[in-house]
């Protein structure tokens, strides 16, 4: 099986336990929890648990490859969170699994690894906010988390392993819903509730816009692959709307300049990697506002070589 085809088999299998009797007795434990602590968030969650679930049926499977995954991590470390815009966007309703989950730390500074995340526009109201028009009727974007269960068992607690195995064994969890205006920015609003606590939505923020706007350039290739007949068979079976085609997001390949013979002897790497990839500011008159761009990074070495991305670290000494 193709790698990319991973992409549309967990879209498929999330949907079919979410509405499993064990996936529905999970949620609804979850959204209860989430309802005890915060009434509001809980209500919300309920809500939008309900639509997320909906509209994976219509949702584009979109594929992360591993090595784009590797420079998805690289570059969001960087990345100044911005306004969400419907342009950040490829499709309108889409589900991103990534090859490689994303590790992301929550609001108590765990990791957490995220193994897919999912969009799909949405109007609404919002009536818990003074500084709101509560009739106005607003525009956005509904997006759901997943966190990956398909870590090593070293790295996972053993309590939820086996509680896991009693519901099912899912691949993927939701991690958390919500909704964005459009033109919102990352504010007090949104890191800190009401009660002060820090709510890390600058880590899913930061990723999920990172992705996205590196999906629409030049580090990365996007190409449309069909399907197998037999996991189209088996979404068309779940209620899946048109699962014809997977897009398929690979890091794009440096291309060889060709000049003439310096003499001098080619260097031989064991393995490639990234060279000055960076954030800048692009100015973007439709919008009247600046957004970031990411700067390429040259991709060192043979492409036969497996890619490896190194984290840099600096000690300060006297």
């Amino acid at each position: 099986m193709a790698e990319f085809v991973k992409a549309p088999e967990a879209q498929l299998e999330l949907h079919r336990w979410l509405t499993s009797e064990q996936g529905v007795r999970w949620s609804r434990e979850w959204i209860a929890l989430e309802t005890r602590k915060e009434p509001i968030k809980g209500h919300m969650y309920g809500m939008l648990h309900e639509a997320t679930k909906q509209s994976l049926l219509t949702a584009d499977p979109i594929w992360v490859s591993g090595e784009m995954c590797e420079i998805v991590s690289m570059a969001r470390e960087s990345f100044q969170p911005e306004s969400i815009e419907m342009s950040d966007f490829i499709v309108p309703t889409g589900f991103v699994y990534f090859e490689q989950p994303q590790v992301i730390a929550d609001r108590h500074g765990l990791d957490m690894p995220i193994g897919a995340f999912h969009w799909t526009p949405t109007a609404f109201q919002d009536k818990h906010n003074p500084e709101k028009d509560p009739e106005e009727t607003r525009w956005g974007m509904a997006l759901a988390m997943y966190s990956s269960m398909r870590v090593p068992h070293g790295d996972q607690d053993q309590a939820l392993i086996a509680s896991l195995k009693t519901l099912g064994d899912p691949a993927l969890v939701p991690l958390h819903y919500t909704v964005v205006e459009f033109g919102e920015e990352l504010g007090e609003g949104q890191l800190y509730d009401e009660d002060g606590s820090y709510t890390a939505a600058d880590q899913w923020w930061k990723l999920i816009q990172s992705t996205l706007r590196l999906m629409q350039q030049r580090v990365a290739t996007q190409e449309s692959m069909r399907t197998p007949r037999p996991t189209r068979r088996r979404m068309e079976r779940g209620g899946f709307t048109d699962p014809a085609d997977v897009l398929v997001i690979r890091l794009r390949r440096a291309t060889v300049k060709h000049g003439e013979e310096t003499g001098e002897p080619r260097r031989h790497f064991s393995h490639r990697f990234p060279r000055a990839g960076h954030w800048r500011n692009q100015w973007y008159p439709s919008l009247g506002k600046h957004r970031q761009i990411y700067i390429d990074p040259t991709i060192v070495g043979d492409e036969s070589l497996p890619l490896v991305i190194k984290k840099r670290y600096w000690k300060w000494d006297r």
